[in-house]
């Protein structure tokens, strides 16, 4: 019986595996991998604890499972709010913002720089933002809704 028993535990020790990748993104830009990885049944748990533990702190330092992240689909000049590209099929192109639009509010925050546009673009696929560009020395506003993201697009 004992023998039966030790094969068993053998058996569990050695067939047992875990494997857990994620990666998180941030609105600065930064990025954030989680990825953990055991071979037998105790590794298998300890991976599954790092892992956890690894979810709780991206989470607490501000980052978002990156197939959460929602787009607008706008991409802006490094310095200054204005339009530099809108990807094609995104929320903004529906929506109507162009190339050459200079963002000067985002959900009625005042923005003057791209990285402030960025911050407050970015958010989770489907909550709505709205953005208020100045085109031909008009404000206009559009009520969007974030769209899943590719991971070759902007925010």
């Amino acid at each position: 019986m004992k023998g039966l028993t030790l094969l068993l535990l053998v058996l569990l020790m050695s067939t047992a595996c875990a494997s857990n990748s994620q990666v998180f993104l941030r609105p600065d830009g930064q990025n954030y991998e989680c990825r953990t990885s055991g071979w037998h049944l105790l590794a298998a748990v300890v991976a599954n604890w790092d892992f956890e533990k690894c979810l709780k702190d991206a989470k607490n330092m501000g980052y978002v499972e990156a197939e959460k992240v929602g787009t607008t689909g706008i991409l802006l000049k490094d310095q200054e709010p204005i339009v530099l590209r809108v990807i094609k099929g995104t929320p903004a192109e529906q929506a109507g913002i162009v190339y050459g639009d200079k963002i000067t509010k985002i959900d009625a925050k005042e923005i003057t720089n791209s990285k402030d546009a960025k911050i407050l673009m970015f958010g989770h696929v489907g909550e709505p933002i709205e953005i208020t560009v100045l085109r031909d020395n008009r404000e206009k506003a559009f009520r969007l809704i974030r769209a899943l993201r590719n991971t070759q697009e902007a925010f």
